[in-house]
């Protein structure tokens, strides 16, 4: 899907290139995106890391929409607030670019409850529920960390979803 207000991908790979060589303090060329997929609000693309300091092979980038910029902060926001998916590497603030850790591909929750193996699909909706319900626990009563990392990614000082 095209969308008008997403930057074109070389312009989303030289962001992700630039900030995850500030973040690292490492030279590093990002080749070879692959489209992920995305929605009308971001696009999603793995990319090959080449430097000569050690690190990931691949890492995947995902650019918001021109002009959505809450939900780039949240999502910004909470990838360095929890630890229940990959971990943020670096942020490109100007060009709403998340670099992130790749998890590989494994098939998605909607593809195990889908498919035809029934006791795959429970123990994915366990874990993911239990996972959730970890989330949820652990971020209780720390509305105040996610403002100020929301503010450190160039948001409002106060949380919206206060």
């Amino acid at each position: 899907m095209v969308n008008a207000g997403l930057p074109p991908t070389a312009e989303i790979v030289a962001a992700g290139e630039a900030a995850l060589s500030e973040a690292t303090g490492h030279a590093c060329r990002l080749v070879h995106p692959v489209p992920l997929g995305g929605s009308e609000r971001s696009l999603v693309l793995r990319v090959a890391v080449q430097s000569e300091a050690p690190g990931p092979a691949t890492v995947v980038l995902k650019a918001h929409r021109r002009g959505a910029s809450a939900s780039f902060l949240d999502e910004a926001a909470g990838l360095a607030f929890s630890e229940a998916g990959p971990h943020l590497l670096a942020v490109d603030r100007d060009a709403a670019v998340l670099v992130m850790e790749d998890l590989g591909s494994p098939p998605s929750l909607a593809d195990l409850l889908l498919g035809h193996d029934p006791e795959r699909a429970a123990a994915a909706a366990t874990a993911w529920a239990a996972a959730f319900g970890r989330v949820c626990a652990d971020s209780a009563g720390r509305q105040g960390e996610f403002a100020a990392l929301r503010q450190r990614f160039g948001g409002e000082p106060a949380n919206p979803h206060d």
